[in-house]
């Protein structure tokens, strides 16, 4: 399973909306979208945010 499956499923079993995600991390929703999606690579610095 890839990356962005997993931060897809993980942000769903913590019922946390993208734009929630986008908030926390200073990155956009569509961003977010965009990586679920597998359309966009999550940079290190975006999987930093996340696990901060």
């Amino acid at each position: 399973m890839c990356v962005t499956n997993n931060l897809k499923e993980l942000r769903k079993s913590k019922n946390i909306r993208q734009q929630d995600l986008a908030d926390a991390t200073g990155y956009n929703r569509r961003t977010i979208s965009r990586i679920e999606r597998n359309e966009a690579d999550p940079s290190a610095e975006f999987m930093l945010r996340i696990n901060s």
